[in-house]
């Protein structure tokens, strides 16, 4: 009887004529593995439709989305580099193409199909992941295949809307969050898996890179970083700054 489950949801189930699980018969061998993620907006593919600020775009059916989009956090998981597995969705308010880490093990090995969990939220830090997020990771270790899993907390430690230095993670605490993690992770995974980190980037990039074109606004990035930070709105006060002793 527990042939006939799918238990993974991968779309097999049922038993061969010759008395072998098809799952078994079909991926017993291919050392078949998910994919999960820990992290923050940028693996919740959080984006705003540029067309929402760009008058000559604008009409009836422009903001037709917004009561959902707003409900997921302005998040798009289903586009993500990690977890991405759907193209365009909702529909016209982030188009593809999508070449997500989930499709390409998809395309090596089809029994990986539905294999993977985003648990990536807007302005986690690692210590958001180890006391809370990490209970959400669904694996078991003795029934479930292995796993890779992206521990992607590349920003929020150190950029902040706080405007000061003063609410940045201390390097020992940061260390000891991501132990905690990992810790947690020996625990829930089958053996087999695999933890890849992606390290806090260098933001000032966004600066170097953006102060000086056009926001869909219709001012200069640098203009708008300004702007938010007037207002004490802004998402990232170091380095989203123009003062260049804080963002180094």
């Amino acid at each position: 009887p527990g042939s006939n489950i799918d238990h993974n949801c991968n779309g097999i189930f049922g038993v061969a004529p010759d008395g072998i699980p098809y799952e078994e018969k079909l991926c017993g061998s291919t050392q078949q593995k998910g994919v999960l993620i820990l992290g923050d907006s940028a693996c919740a593919h959080f984006r705003i439709p540029p067309k929402w600020f760009n008058a000559t775009e604008i009409n009836a059916s422009t903001y037709v989305h917004l009561p959902g989009i707003i409900e997921n956090e302005i998040d798009f998981p289903q586009l993500s580099w990690s977890t991405g597995h759907a193209v365009d969705t909702p529909a016209g308010e982030s188009p593809g193409p999508v070449n997500s880490v989930y499709l390409n093990m998809v395309k090596n090995n089809a029994c990986n199909h539905r294999d993977y969990q985003n648990l990536c939220v807007n302005g986690a830090m690692v210590r958001d992941v180890a006391e809370k997020y990490i209970h959400m990771l669904s694996r078991d270790p003795k029934n479930d295949h292995p796993a890779v899993v992206f521990h992607a907390l590349i920003g929020n430690d150190v950029c902040d809307p706080h405007y000061s230095f003063d609410h940045m993670t201390p390097p020992d605490q940061f260390e000891q969050s991501v132990l905690s993690t990992l810790q947690q992770l020996d625990a829930k995974l089958p053996p087999g898996s695999h933890v890849v980190f992606v390290g806090v980037v260098d933001g000032r990039i966004l600066w170097d890179t953006m102060h000086d074109r056009m926001h869909p606004m219709g001012i200069k990035y640098s203009t708008m970083y300004e702007y938010l930070n007037c207002l004490y709105i802004s998402p990232c006060w170091g380095w989203m700054n123009p003062d260049e002793s804080v963002r180094n």
